[in-house]
């Protein structure tokens, strides 16, 4: 179930930090991974190999004017500014998982992101002194479809 504040807040890179994660961290991990498992036939444009303005610019392209999820009943896709998931959780230094939201929060880095049926965009950040307004970005993903490529002129 959305909440009153998800439905308000137009999810971009910008404001991802803002938004409340669908999924507990665990499945988050096992969503992205799974994700990524899956996306091999997706283009894909990847901060730092692009600067990070170009990267946010495609970012918000992306997730206010080309983004969709599947209708179920219709059987077509529908723009929505609001997509199917969002994720978070900590990364250790060992590649393996942990809670984002902990007392005693262990060191590592936040992966976080969000995905609609015809694409997704995660990025892993560190936050800067416990602040989670306040964070260096070390990547940033942003994986569509063949379709929305074409159609929409991404690069």
């Amino acid at each position: 179930m959305i909440s009153d504040n998800q439905v308000r807040i137009v999810h971009t890179l910008e404001n991802l930090h803002l938004i409340d994660s669908r999924l507990d961290e665990e499945n988050s991990y096992d969503f992205l991974k799974d994700s990524l498992l899956h996306s091999s036939d997706w283009h894909r444009y990847e901060y730092p190999n692009l600067s990070y303005d170009v990267i946010e610019t495609l970012c918000i392209n992306f997730s206010c004017f080309s983004a969709k999820i599947k209708d179920l009943k219709a059987g077509k896709l529908l723009s929505s500014l609001v997509p199917l998931v969002t994720f978070r959780y900590l990364m250790l230094s060992d590649g393996s998982w942990s809670n984002y939201y902990a007392i005693r929060k262990k060191p590592g880095y936040v992966v976080e992101g969000m995905q609609w049926s015809n694409g997704l965009i995660y990025r892993v950040r560190q936050d800067v002194k416990d602040d989670s307004n306040t964070f260096q970005t070390y990547q940033v993903v942003l994986l569509i479809d063949e379709t929305t490529k074409v159609l929409h002129n991404f690069p």
